[in-house]
C-alpha cells in the first residue's frame, strides 16, 4: 500500500508540474517574466558565476550539463571569445516540448528526455566543463546517484553547481515531486528528508573536493564539487 501511495503521490506530482510549466509558458513567465525574457532570449549571456567556475581552464568551446533544466534551460549561450554549448536535460522533456509547441515557443536550447540517476547512459563521460542543477534534485528518486553521475561526466578537475533551496520539501509540505532537502552542518554537505539523514559529504568527498558557499539569499544552498583527478 506505500509503494502504490508513494506512486500515487509522484503522478500527481507529474501533474501539478506539468500543470505550473503550462501557465507560465501561456503567460509568459508572469509575474517572473525576466525570467521568461532571460530563458527565451538566444543571445542572453551566460552568467558569471558559471564563467568562473570555467574561466581557468583553456579552449575555445565550452560544454555545459543542465540536469532537471524544465523546458527552458535558465544558462545564457553567449560569452565572448568562447563558444558555449548547453546540454539540457529533463526526465519530463518530452511533456516539456509538447508545451512550448503549443504555445510557439523555440527554445534556444531544446531539453532532452534523461533521469538524473541515469545520466551516465545517455551522455559521455568525461566530456563536460560544468555540470549544474538549479533546485531541481529535491525532485530525485536518488539525488546522490543523480550527483555521482554529474562528477562522471565532467572532465577531471571540472566542477559540479548544485543551487537549491535549503529545505525544499520541507518548505511544500513533501507535496507533488519535492522529496528532499539540502542543508549545511559544520560546513558539511547533507541530505535529508523525514526518517532519513544521508551524510552527502563523506559519500561524495572520495570523488570530489566539496565546499558549501554562501548564497545572497540566505534560503538557497549553493555546493560546489571539483571533481578528482581519479574517476568518478
Amino acid at each position: 500500500m506505500g509503494e502504490q501511495r508513494a506512486a500515487t503521490s509522484r503522478e500527481e506530482g507529474l501533474d501539478e508540474e506539468l500543470g505550473f510549466w503550462h501557465r507560465w509558458l501561456r503567460d509568459r513567465g508572469d509575474p517572473w517574466s525576466r525570467d521568461y525574457d532571460r530563458r527565451t532570449n538566444p543571445r542572453a549571456p551566460l552568467q558569471t558565476d558559471y564563467r568562473e567556475l570555467i574561466r581557468a581552464h583553456p579552449g575555445a568551446r565550452v560544454r555545459i550539463l543542465d540536469v532537471g533544466s524544465g523546458p527552458l534551460t535558465r544558462l545564457g549561450t553567449r560569452w565572448p571569445g568562447r563558444r558555449v554549448s548547453i546540454t539540457a536535460v529533463d526526465p519530463l522533456a518530452d511533456h516539456y516540448n509538447e508545451l512550448l509547441d503549443e504555445a510557439g515557443i523555440t527554445p534556444p536550447v531544446r531539453t532532452i528526455k534523461g533521469d538524473a540517476e541515469r545520466l551516465a547512459e545517455l551522455l559521455p563521460h568525461d566530456s563536460f566543463d560544468l555540470a549544474c542543477a538549479t533546485n531541481s534534485l529535491d525532485h530525485a528518486y536518488d539525488p546522490i546517484r543523480a550527483i555521482r553521475q554529474m562528477l562522471q561526466l565532467v572532465k577531471p578537475g571540472r566542477h559540479v553547481l548544485l543551487d537549491h533551496r535549503a529545505a525544499e520539501g520541507e518548505l511544500m509540505g513533501y507535496t507533488a515531486l519535492h522529496q528532499w532537502n539540502f542543508r549545511a552542518e559544520d560546513g558539511r554537505f547533507v541530505v535529508w528528508r523525514p526518517g532519513l539523514r544521508v551524510d552527502a559529504h563523506a559519500l561524495l568527498e572520495p570523488h570530489a573536493d566539496i565546499s558549501v558557499r554562501a548564497h545572497p539569499d540566505e534560503g538557497w544552498l549553493p555546493v560546489v564539487l571539483r571533481r578528482s583527478q581519479r574517476s568518478a
